[in-house]
């Protein structure tokens, strides 16, 4: 590059198999240095937590990005006691195709894949999981039962050896050890308040004798926590509150007499407790939750009087 110029980085989505964080455009594109450029890349603790990070390599793309050369993909990370995920060891690899580069995947062979274990114990245990299987593909079991969450970390050793030169330093790593880190939870758990409305104005003894009827209304307010465990999920009911029913225009006059409508104390709705349909959460992950009523049997009863009305 015999004059100066400007040079600008853009971020962009780093679309390589194992790739790590974001990839980046370095533009303009094509331009070649009289002067050797060096890009430097790094990488948090987080991304490299269950790797070593002497395996990730940068690609030959016009655009560049930092990705796992051999990683361990779990799907999904996150799981419930009881459920499953399916855990692949690969390799991305980057072939050159005449002017242009092509970055792949493929699972590891089976002859290079050696011992799978769960926090270094092989196969894990009903405590913290197991695996299932041989090979590049397995499949790990959460615990069925657990009493707070944890993280386990699912790792394969592998049959090879490899030596990697990093400037003038050479990394030897004998049968090397690839992982992921999955997060297993015992339940999710739930709080909201729930608030029940009733409203009629066709149930009143005025209905169609006059143009606005009186309109009955009750209504009730709870606050709901729920464990949902997908073997026994648990609904607790906290800060109920039973309002008394009321009446609007609770009086209606014709001729000398007057109606008066009298609700029931209880009213149409007097909320007791909580009852969950099933014992376990379905596969469709609906919980179907029954409010029990005490003592709600009627909307009430309506007096009259009859005579002459006062005079105001």
């Amino acid at each position: 590059m015999a004059s100066n110029t400007n040079i600008s980085i853009q971020p962009v989505t780093n679309q390589l198999p194992g790739g790590l964080g974001l990839g980046y455009d370095l533009l303009p594109n094509g331009t070649r240095f009289s002067v050797p450029a060096t890009v430097t890349f790094h990488y948090t603790s987080d991304q490299v937590s269950d790797n070593h990070p002497y395996f990730l390599n940068i690609s030959h793309f016009t655009i560049f990005g930092i990705q796992d050369g051999i990683a361990v993909l779990a799907v999904p990370r996150e799981i419930m006691t009881g459920q499953t995920s399916s855990v692949t060891i690969f390799e991305s690899i980057v072939i050159k195709q005449d002017s242009s580069y092509i970055t792949s995947s493929t699972d590891i062979p089976t002859d290079f894949v050696g011992q799978w274990t769960v926090n270094g114990g092989p196969n894990g245990n009903s405590s913290i999981g197991t695996v299932s299987g041989s090979g590049a593909n397995v499949v790990y079991h959460a615990p069925a039962n657990l009493d707070a969450p944890i993280e386990v970390l699912v790792e394969c050793q592998l049959k090879m050896h490899e030596i990697i030169f990093i400037g003038n330093q050479k990394i030897d790593l004998l049968r090397p050890k690839r992982g992921v880190l999955i997060r297993v939870w015992p339940y999710k758990e739930y709080d909201f308040t729930v608030k029940l409305f009733y409203y009629d104005s066709t149930i009143s003894s005025f209905y169609g004798q006059t143009p606005n009827p009186p309109v009955y209304s009750d209504h009730a307010q709870f606050d709901v926590h729920l464990k949902a465990k997908l073997d026994a999920p648990v609904i607790e009911m906290s800060n109920l509150q039973n309002y008394p029913p009321e009446v609007s225009s609770a009086t209606y006059t014709l001729g000398n007499t007057v109606w008066t409508w009298v609700p029931d104390p209880y009213g149409m709705m007097d909320v007791s407790s909580l009852t969950l349909n099933h014992e376990t959460i379905m596969a469709d992950s609906l919980v179907t939750v029954f409010v029990n009523h005490a003592n709600a049997t009627l909307y009430g009863y309506v007096l009259y009087t009859n005579g002459i009305l006062p005079k105001q």
